[in-house]
Formats: C-alpha cells, sequence, structure tokens
C-alpha cells in the first residue's frame, strides 16, 4: 500500500527539460560607409534552455520552480556578455535568466521567490512590432531602458547612457540583478493574482543581497503590471522603479495594446523612462559628465499570415529625447517568417535607422553596430529557430 501511494504521489509531479535555439546572422552598414558582418543568438529571438518542474498538491494549489540560463551559440557560452558573466570572477551565472521557487492556487494566486522576470520587462515582451527582436520595439526599449547596456550610446551623446548605470555604476548595486541586464530580472519575491475578468495584476519587490547595516531600499526595484485578455485583445500596463541610490533612480513606464483580426494583428506602444535627478542632465543638447536624458519610445506594426506557413511583420518605431527633442533615433523593419513546423522557423528580415541630433543608435538587437552619433543604417538579418 506504502508503494501504491508513492508512485501515485510521483505521477502528480513533473519535471521538464525545455529550451529555445536562435542564431542570426546579420550585415549592418552606416552612412559613413562602414560596414560588419556578425552573428548573435538573440537577434530574432534569446537563445536559452531551462528545466522546470511543478508538484500538484490537491485543491487547486500546486509548487514549482524554473532554471533557465541563457545561450551564446558562437561561444557554446552559458549565459552571455551582458547577461550572464560575473564581471568581478568573469564566471557564468548559469541560470541567470531565472531560478526561482513558487507555489500558486487556482483561486488565490500565484507567489514566487527567487530571481525572476521584473513585471514591466516581462509584460513588454507582448508588444513586439517586427516579429523579432530586431528593428523595432524590442530593441528600442532595451536600449533606452538601459536593459541592453553594450546596445545602448545615450541620446544625449553621453558615455554609456542609461546602460552605464544599469550595469557599472560607481556604487555596485547589491541585488544580484543588477549585473548586465538589470532591469529583466531581479531577485526577489513576486505575487500575480488570479486572472479575473480577462485581467490580472502583478507586484514584485527585490531583496537585496546586503548586510545588516543597510536599512534603505538603495540598488532594489518594485515592480508592478496590470495585464488584460480577451478574445483577439490583449492590453496591458506595468511599471518599474529602480532605486540606485540616487534620488528616484530609474522609472520604465509602459502601455501597450495588440488586437488580432482575422490574419491581421495591430500592435502599439509606448515606453517612458524617466530619470533621478542626480541622474538627468537637464541641459539641452548637452551629454554631461555621466548624465543621460529622459526618452519616450513609441511603436506600431502590422502582422499578416499570408497561410499557415508564411508570416509578414512591419514595425515603425521612434525613440524621443525629451529633454533635446533635436535627438532622435526612427527605425523601420520588415520581417518574414516561415515555419517549417511549429517549433522551427526561418526568418529573414530588413532594418533602417535613422538617427537624428546626438542620437547613436543600430537597428539590431544587441549587435554591437552603433553607427557613430547622427550616422544611419541599415541591417540585413537571417536565421533559425527551434524550440523545444
Amino acid at each position: 500500500m506504502a508503494t501504491l501511494a508513492a508512485t501515485a504521489s510521483f505521477a502528480q509531479s513533473s519535471v521538464t527539460l525545455y529550451g529555445n535555439i536562435d542564431q542570426s546572422v546579420f550585415r549592418s552598414a552606416n552612412s559613413a560607409q562602414n560596414w560588419m558582418l556578425s552573428s548573435n543568438s538573440n537577434g530574432g529571438s534569446t537563445s536559452l534552455w531551462g528545466i522546470t518542474g511543478s508538484e500538484d498538491l490537491g485543491g487547486g494549489t500546486k509548487a514549482s520552480f524554473d532554471l533557465k540560463s541563457e545561450l551564446t551559440l558562437a561561444t557554446g557560452q552559458t549565459g552571455s556578455s551582458s547577461t550572464g558573466v560575473d564581471a568581478s570572477t568573469k564566471n557564468a551565472e548559469v541560470f541567470n535568466r531565472g531560478a526561482w521557487i513558487g507555489i500558486a492556487n487556482d483561486g488565490l494566486g500565484d507567489f514566487k521567490i527567487g530571481r525572476q522576470n521584473d513585471a514591466w520587462w516581462e509584460t513588454g515582451t507582448k508588444f513586439n512590432n517586427t516579429g523579432i527582436n530586431s528593428f523595432g520595439w524590442a530593441n528600442a526599449t532595451a536600449a533606452a531602458s538601459g536593459t541592453a547596456a553594450t546596445h545602448l550610446q545615450a541620446l544625449s551623446g553621453g558615455t554609456g547612457g542609461l546602460g552605464a548605470f544599469a550595469g557599472t555604476n560607481a556604487n555596485p548595486p547589491t541585488n544580484p540583478s543588477f549585473r548586465g541586464t538589470g532591469m529583466a530580472f531581479y531577485a526577489g519575491v513576486a505575487y500575480a493574482t488570479p486572472v479575473i475578468s480577462g485581467f490580472q495584476f502583478k507586484v514584485g519587490n527585490g531583496v537585496p543581497k546586503a548586510g545588516y547595516d543597510i536599512h534603505t531600499e538603495t540598488n532594489n526595484l518594485r515592480t508592478y503590471s496590470l495585464n488584460y485578455s480577451n478574445g483577439p485583445l490583449t492590453a496591458a500596463w506595468a511599471t518599474t522603479n529602480t532605486n540606485f541610490g540616487f534620488e528616484t533612480g530609474i522609472k520604465n513606464t509602459l502601455i501597450g495594446v495588440k488586437y488580432v483580426m482575422g490574419p491581421y494583428t495591430f500592435t502599439a506602444a509606448q515606453n517612458q523612462t524617466r530619470l533621478g535627478s542626480t541622474l538627468l542632465n537637464t541641459a539641452a543638447g548637452a551629454a554631461g559628465a555621466g548624465k543621460a536624458h529622459d526618452a519616450d519610445v513609441r511603436a506600431f506594426g502590422v502582422g499578416y499570415a499570408l497561410n499557415a506557413k508564411w508570416n509578414l511583420d512591419v514595425g515603425y518605431t521612434t525613440t524621443t529625447d525629451k529633454t533635446d527633442t533635436a535627438n532622435k533615433f526612427t527605425q523601420t523593419g520588415v520581417t518574414a517568417k516561415y515555419a517549417f513546423s511549429k517549433r522551427t522557423t526561418w526568418y529573414v528580415g530588413y532594418g533602417k535607422g535613422k538617427n537624428e541630433g546626438q542620437s547613436n543608435y543600430g537597428v539590431v538587437y544587441a549587435g554591437g553596430d552603433a553607427p557613430g552619433v547622427g550616422n544611419n543604417n541599415t541591417a540585413i538579418i537571417t536565421g533559425l529557430k527551434h524550440a523545444f
């Protein structure tokens, strides 16, 4: 009887190995007649693998965990240069994208503790207007918000812009999330309500690794999101307030909407990045010593499913300097995807970026292709994606 009981209990548990393998090749060129041919593992979508598991505890309650690691295929590296390596030790952080344990109940909601997605960043991934990470919304919000430090040159022409504060602050943040992709993940606790009439609210708070003599929220964050999904309509609001110990730190707030109408998908979203007074340079047209400007990102997109195999996406995205509107980056992108199967997809795309004033952005996500202040750039990209 004991053996049978143990077998029955074990049957209610599951552990799954999963992943997304994506590698692209791209060629980008700028108006200064410079060009590069390169490859990365997140220009289309992020390459990663993970282990997840759950146990049914009965009564609509289950326990679960998730361990997730980014991958760089060209080097076989766990993590990437910006999100998965400890700068002080050069050691790979194996589960840099997530390492949490939680418990959920159908009627009470979902509680998680550990390294997990920031609610603002997680929400923003729903409104990609080009079908891939490059050429549009994902590329622009990562750069303007500081979530891709290696991809950002300040709109104000400064030294590193917001990305510098996310990863290389002079006072190293104590929350482990702030290594590299500082605003996409955090170490802390989160609670999400059950879905009620299509609505779900989520709140999270970081838990810094600090000494007993630290009594403030310096180098920590709070994050919130409100998501609505009903049939063809998806809408969301999300915000994250990150405190680096300089006044209010950095605050990101987004709103987005997506609507599916037959073979068409329409997307519109906006993100505001706002800096604390010590980080912000309020002098129009000037960079300041290690300071940057507030920025707004606006994105629009249309997707069209030709058939069960082919899908096209067209996106238009702008990043505007709120302090000096002469600094602006505009990118347009067109991508096509062909589904060999539900798991394997080939994609190809073309993107064009226009830098005005002191802006210095490239169109390939994490491509390292910043063209130089005031230079325009173009890129073509192709890649393969396999999910398992």
